[in-house]
This record gives structure tokens, C-alpha cells and sequence, in this order.
């Protein structure tokens, strides 16, 4: 019974990683969020159930969990985070909001907080450094996917429109999904950051000791001769490896660039500058200055893209910097107006029409939030 409970906790977070980010239904009124957050509780419920059958299994005690829960660095901050949504919950404007998640999204209720700390530690407590490995490499599949995905919808074909209306083109979407693709997370911005925690992660696997020493023996041996090694089938094996990477990476890349998400830019910067900071005692000398190029390369890039979206005044449009700064203004007074435990999670959309600037009202999205 241990053991497929073992094989149960597995399979789950692989089906988490592989599924919630391709799964959306047509049927609802919300077609990405509410779906997604329904599979992942249905995934924690089993997880879970199959951790505690473990236990029995195991002859533990239900009733004295600090015994059989795994401790990490992050415990304290942990139950003080759920502390304060608990707090804030039972002091909400609305606490069924904050329980269940304000409409349209839902990830940051009370619910789904209790769910994404049952399965963290679900993990530490059963999970190895292999299952960890092939949670990554599955979730470089489903990326790969959403990647091509949002490549598709650039250029006019969004296989969403092929399953709901049967016709392989944007037609079904409100949206300009053409400028700003969302794939099947629902929003550029919320594609982007899934898709910058995947290229950071592609680059972790990139510049690891072994990908490393495989890319030193491209840049330097097969570029200069252009003989391959067929002595070496390992080597060759490592080769199609860290090609197969690459190439997700530049996948990942373009649809990153497809969502033209300043945020998601500005986030993959930062992330690869501490990650160059970090890796420079691991990275050999002759792979430098290979790699300060690349990096230029995606500044440069990232760069056109932000400046790129510039204000369209011309279009009636509001720059969306703009848009924000009244939102941001309404949120400091909505915090001293709840100063203690706040508003109540997921509420902010109620307690914000109390304070709403006036300033909000000139803008081209005067009546959303």
C-alpha cells in the first residue's frame, strides 16, 4: 500500500506540471483561471489523500504531524504567510471571497493558499532530487507546448479557436491575440512569468556541469573541424540533449517576445543577471565571452520590445504605466484605510470603489479595474 501511495504522490505532481498550464474548458464563462484551480485542487485532494494513506500504511500517528512533516528554511515564514490569511480572512470585507478567490481569479483565496502549502510539503516529505529532475523536464514539455502554442497565435492560427469553433484562426478571441498572445494561460502577462520561470529553469539545465563541458566541446572542437565524434556515442547523446534545449529555450524566448509583456521582460532580465552573477565561478573562460553575447543579444531584443510599446496616443488608448499609477494610488489608501489585517484576501476589487481616484475616470479603461 506504501508503495502505490508513493507512485500516487508521483504521478500527481507530474500530472500537475504537465496539465495546469495546458488546461483550459470552453464550456465555462472563465475559461482558463477557475478550470485551472479545479484541477489543481483535485490533484492536491488526491496527493494528499495518498500521503495520509501512506502514513496509516506506515503505522504514523495522524494526530502528531510535527513527527512525519519534513522541517525546511521556509516553515516560519510559512505558517506566518497562512497566519495572515486566516487573520485576514475572518476580518474580510466579503469572506467567502477570501475563501474561495475573488471571480476570475481564484488562486489567491485562502482555499488555494492551504492548497499550494499541503503540497509543498507533500513534496519535501516524499519527494527525491529524480523526481524533482523529471518534474522539470515534464514542465519543459508542457512549456514547449504553450510555446508553440503562442507561436501559432502570432501569426494568426490559435488552435483554442480549432477546438472551440472548429476553425484554425483568431476569430473566436475579443482579444488582439495576434499582438499579445496568451496561448493557454489567458493573459500575456500571466504567460509570461509561467514562461520566465521555465527559461530560467532551461538555463539552470544549460550551464550545469555537464551541458557546459558538452557545449566547450561544440563551441571549441566541432565548430573548428566540423568532424563529428562517432566514437563517443555519449557525447553525442549529450549533444542532441543540449540542443533539444536550445531550442526550447529560443522557443520559449519567441513566445515570451510574442506577449510583448514589459513586466515578464524586465523579470527574465533581472533573473539572468543574478543567474550570470551566480554561474561566473562555474562558467570556463573560453565560454564567457560566448555567453556575455547571448545575454546582449536578449538585451537587445528585450529592449526593442519595451520600447516598442510605447504610448499610442494617437489610438485613444492609455499607456498601460498610466492605467496603473491610479490603481496603485487607490491601493496605499485601501491599505490605511484596513492598515492591520487588510481588506480581506482576494477583496481588493470591493474596498478599491471606496477609494478610487478621480484620475481613473480619464482613462481609455475608465471602467475596469
Amino acid at each position: 500500500m506504501s508503495k502505490l501511495a508513493d507512485s500516487i504522490i508521483k504521478w500527481g505532481y507530474y500530472l500537475l506540471f504537465f496539465l495546469v498550464p495546458l488546461w483550459f474548458y470552453a464550456a465555462n464563462s472563465e475559461l482558463f483561471e477557475y478550470n485551472k484551480m479545479m484541477l489543481t485542487y483535485g490533484l492536491t485532494i488526491i496527493i494528499v489523500t495518498a500521503w495520509l494513506i501512506k502514513l496509516i500504511a506506515n503505522h504514523q500517528s495522524l494526530i502528531t504531524p510535527w513527527k512525519w512533516i519534513k522541517r525546511t528554511p521556509l516553515d516560519i515564514p510559512i505558517v506566518l504567510y497562512l497566519l495572515s490569511h486566516i487573520l485576514s480572512t475572518l476580518f474580510s470585507l466579503d469572506p467567502h471571497v477570501s475563501i474561495w478567490g475573488y471571480y476570475s481569479r481564484f488562486h489567491e483565496s485562502l482555499l488555494s493558499t492551504l492548497s499550494y502549502i499541503l503540497l509543498y510539503y507533500v513534496a519535501v516529505s516524499n519527494l527525491n532530487r529524480h523526481h524533482v529532475i523529471n518534474i522539470l523536464r515534464i514542465s519543459f514539455l508542457s512549456a514547449a507546448l504553450v510555446s508553440v502554442y503562442g507561436i501559432f497565435e502570432h501569426f494568426g492560427h490559435s488552435p483554442s479557436c480549432l477546438f472551440i469553433t472548429g476553425n484554425f484562426n483568431v476569430d473566436c478571441w475579443v482579444q488582439d491575440v495576434k499582438n499579445r498572445v496568451f496561448a493557454t494561460l489567458g493573459q500575456p502577462n500571466w504567460m509570461a512569468a509561467y514562461l520566465d520561470v521555465i527559461l530560467l529553469s532551461v538555463l539552470g539545465f544549460l550551464f550545469s556541469g555537464p551541458s557546459l563541458s558538452v557545449f566547450g566541446h561544440l563551441v571549441t572542437d566541432r565548430l573548428k573541424t566540423g568532424k563529428p565524434n562517432s566514437d563517443n556515442r555519449q557525447l553525442k547523446t549529450d549533444e542532441w540533449k543540449l540542443i533539444i534545449l536550445v531550442i526550447l529555450a529560443a522557443a520559449t524566448f519567441a513566445a515570451l517576445w510574442f506577449t510583448r509583456s514589459r513586466s515578464g521582460l524586465g523579470a527574465l532580465g533581472v533573473g539572468i543577471a543574478v543567474f550570470i552573477l551566480f554561474s561566473l565561478k562555474i562558467i570556463p573562460q573560453k565560454l564567457k565571452v560566448t555567453i556575455c553575447v547571448i545575454a546582449l543579444a536578449f538585451a537587445a531584443v528585450g529592449g526593442w520590445i519595451w520600447f516598442d510599446r510605447l504610448p499610442v496616443t494617437s489610438s485613444g488608448i492609455s499607456e498601460s504605466g498610466v492605467i496603473r499609477k491610479p490603481v496603485w494610488i487607490g491601493a496605499i489608501k485601501v491599505w490605511q484605510r484596513y492598515p492591520i489585517f487588510g481588506s480581506g484576501v482576494e477583496t481588493f476589487a470591493y474596498a478599491y470603489y471606496q477609494d478610487r481616484p478621480v484620475e481613473h475616470n480619464l482613462l481609455s479603461e475608465w471602467d475596469f479595474l
